[in-house]
């Protein structure tokens, strides 16, 4: 795991201190190391991005099913229209137009 931060000398202790914050990717390679949204400090950007990016992933996801229901609503109003069409025209054989 690879981690960004800083290094801070605390003269008082004499040790070093570590602040810092894991580098990922995504929610999926979080996940995958078995990090959470809560591992990731409130005050780092990365957080955020994560968060943007599963939402866009999310709103793609639903814009894709949108479409393909979109099509399929299509394909069923032009499957109607052609049925209801033979039925004008059956009914324009068996009673004639001007009656």
């Amino acid at each position: 795991m690879e981690l960004k931060g800083q290094m801070i000398h605390c003269p008082e202790t004499h040790c070093l201190l570590f602040l810092g914050s894991p580098i990922v990717k995504g929610l999926q390679s979080m996940t995958s190391r078995g990090l959470y949204i809560s591992d990731i400090p409130i005050h780092d950007a990365t957080r955020d991005l994560i968060l943007i990016e599963e939402q866009s992933r999310a709103q793609e996801s639903l814009k894709r099913r949108m479409d393909k229901l979109k099509n399929t609503i299509q394909s069923a109003n032009q499957a109607v229209e052609i049925e209801r069409k033979k039925n004008v025209d059956l009914l324009n054989l068996i009673f004639p137009a001007n009656v």
